[in-house]
């Protein structure tokens, strides 16, 4: 029999859903839990994988909007340089 940290090693590899995919297939394949322990294992080791998965995607959300935020400020200079260089001072002034 299995020990605990091989059991969690084997699961981790069985469901290891790395790749471009925005799916992943996990099984649990040739490593069925045969005892409640083993499926509390392989559920926490599910559960850990999945964790990792959506904070690398809020992470990479929140610097994605980090930088859009900082386009954007950028953008808004440069059109006030350009109304500047028109010679319209007031963004109210010009007709739509």
């Amino acid at each position: 029999m299995e020990d605990a940290a091989s059991l969690k090693t084997s699961h981790k590899e069985a469901i290891d859903c790395s790749g471009d995919s925005h799916l992943c297939s996990c099984t649990m394949a040739d490593n069925d839990p045969k005892t409640p322990q083993d499926l509390s294992d392989f559920a926490e080791s599910l559960m850990k994988n999945l964790q990792d998965k959506l904070q690398v995607l809020s992470d990479q959300l929140t610097q994605n909007m980090d930088e859009m935020g900082s386009k954007i400020d950028e953008l808004q200079r440069n059109v006030i340089d350009l109304m500047t260089q028109a010679g319209i001072e007031n963004p109210d002034d010009v007709v739509h």
